[in-house]
């Protein structure tokens, strides 16, 4: 099973489940609410963030700068809705998360 974990900028953490579905580029661009988007790695996930979010007016996402700086340090903070996701496969498709994953992240957000 595909599932995703969408992070908003008011904190909410919403699980998207596509089933045997993998998300696409187009899922990216409608969970993250813009048209250009950038990947980051994170501790074994990829952050999909707004590349323009910093000036196309997006609220400060605290909830995906807090995973942010966990990985990387206070350097940067994020703008607008996430998604995170797996890698890619070896067929470029892109992978979801695990329930046990994504349980791990949300307790890392709690705590």
């Amino acid at each position: 099973m595909a599932k995703y974990l969408q992070i908003t900028t008011a904190g909410e953490l919403n699980t998207i489940d596509f089933g045997d579905k993998f998300a696409d580029i187009q899922d990216i661009y409608e969970a993250t609410k813009c048209e250009i988007v950038q990947v980051i790695g994170l501790n074994g996930v990829s952050m999909w963030l707004d590349e323009e979010g910093k000036y196309s007016g997006r609220l400060v996402n605290d909830t995906a700068t807090t995973l942010f700086w966990n990985a990387f340090g206070a350097t940067d903070y994020i703008m607008g809705d996430v998604i995170l996701t797996g890698a890619e496969d070896s067929k470029g498709r892109i992978t979801g998360l695990s329930d046990k994953k994504i349980a791990e992240i949300q307790n890392d957000l709690i705590l």
